[in-house]
């Protein structure tokens, strides 16, 4: 990817390879915010889930 110097919300990311326009420098911080958002709940989703196994579990000493 090819960033531009002037970095604002409509600036265009281009692929450093062929020079085709990928999308806006904004379009491409909200997908990333996005997609860093959504792993952080897979994370916090898949910790808590031990914690709800065990509640399930009946104990057996």
């Amino acid at each position: 990817m090819r960033l531009p110097l002037d970095l604002h919300e409509d600036a265009p990311i281009q692929c450093d390879g062929c020079g085709c326009t990928l999308m806006a420098w904004g379009a491409f911080k909200r997908r990333v915010e996005a997609e860093m958002s959504r792993e952080a709940g897979e994370r916090s989703t898949a910790a808590a889930r031990p914690a709800e196994r065990a509640a399930d579990t009946p104990f057996r000493p």
